[in-house]
């Protein structure tokens, strides 16, 4: 363009000048309006590497105080049905990211946010409910902490 530019200012033809005007207006706008897109495009990539990491990681400290749960006689059924449907749901969010479609990701990262809410609940409630050692007391409480936090993030990227 800005030889083009160059050209008709050269020449004083204001037919040509006022074309590589508009030329480079079209230019600038449409160069705004791909910023917009990527400023809009980097949150949900941002979704797809750091929360759903987070959650994957959160999960899996979930799957590791199940067992030891289970090692001491307790009941972890429920909070084993809610790990395996959050990792299926982390599953499904990342089919939505990468096939771009936004709002079936937000909608989907809503519902596993529904998902760490059961979850984090389910430990409480056992805490309260079962007599455990200090050292797997404080576990519990850890991972319900961690899964409070992934949901405050999580409800905040819905918002």
């Amino acid at each position: 363009m800005r030889s083009t530019h160059k050209t008709a200012f050269r020449a004083r033809n204001e037919a040509d000048i006022d074309q590589t005007r508009k030329t480079s207006q079209g230019a600038t706008v449409g160069h705004a309006q791909a910023i917009r897109a990527a400023k809009k495009i980097v949150p949900e990539r941002e979704m797809e590497g750091n929360l759903l990491d987070q959650g994957e990681g959160v999960l899996t400290r979930s799957g590791m105080m199940n067992a030891d749960l289970t090692t001491l006689g307790i009941n972890c059924s429920n909070t084993r049905v809610l790990v395996d449907t959050g990792h299926a749901q982390i599953a499904a969010t990342l089919l939505q990211v990468k096939s771009g479609n936004v709002p079936g990701a937000r909608a989907a990262i809503a519902q596993l946010n529904g998902i760490i809410k059961s979850l984090r609940n389910t430990y409480r409630e056992i805490l309260v409910r079962e007599d455990l050692p200090q050292t797997t007391a404080q576990g519990v409480l850890s991972v319900a902490q961690s899964l409070d936090v992934l949901s405050v993030r999580l409800g905040a990227f819905c918002s």
